[in-house]
């Protein structure tokens, strides 16, 4: 990762945070006034693009939606979303050769397949 793509992110998640952060604080505003509320929707939105940890934050804060189920077991669910799709993008590469590429559909399938890189290296008795 480039330095300018690091200060990019860096931003981009300060900037989400203290939206998410202020849009909790918002809405616990006008739930106290009767007012027009932010749907939950868009709040978890905030959360799972980056503003989960001002979204927390707030919701400590401000005690707000501590109750709320299930919107509460959502938004602490988002961190084990992003960790899943951390582990996905790892492993993603590896599972593109377990899976027949159209050539090989084109061909009847009849294309000699080698094992993939993690099963060549274990001896065969």
């Amino acid at each position: 990762m480039s330095g300018t793509t690091a200060i990019i992110i860096f931003w981009f998640l300060a900037i989400i945070n203290q939206v998410a952060y202020f849009t909790f604080k918002h809405d616990k505003n006008q739930a106290q006034s009767a007012g027009r509320r932010v749907p939950e929707n868009t709040l978890l939105i905030l959360a799972v693009f980056g503003g989960w940890f001002g979204a927390k934050l707030a919701q400590h804060q401000f005690r707000h939606k501590t109750r709320k189920q299930p919107f509460g077991l959502y938004l602490n669910l988002v961190p084990v979303a992003w960790v899943l799709v951390f582990i996905f993008v790892q492993i993603a590469p590896g599972l593109a050769s377990l899976v027949p590429s159209f050539s090989d559909i084109s061909n009847g399938g009849s294309v000699e397949r080698t094992p993939p890189r993690f099963f060549q290296s274990v001896p065969k008795y």
